[in-house]
């Protein structure tokens, strides 16, 4: 269902980014990591930009988030 899902995100919202290798939950002791990329609006609302669940909160998941996110808004770093 989370492969349908994620299709029916990209055919009614075009441009939107969807990746997924596969699905599990946010439980147990050594439970996985949520990363949230959240903005706030003129009307002081925050809004969830983009989310991603990791294995583990590591230099190279949130790289992975970041330049994904980067890509998606079209932020481009010059100074690589």
């Amino acid at each position: 269902m989370l492969w349908d899902y994620c299709h029916e995100l990209e055919d009614k919202n075009p441009g939107s980014t969807t990746k997924m290798q596969y699905a599990y939950h946010l439980k147990g002791v050594y439970g996985e990591q949520l990363l949230t990329a959240v903005g706030i609006d003129p009307n002081n609302e925050t809004w969830v930009l983009a989310y991603a669940v990791v294995e583990m909160e590591t230099r190279e998941s949130w790289t992975w988030f970041i330049d994904l996110l980067a890509k998606d808004v079209d932020i481009v770093n010059f100074h690589r």
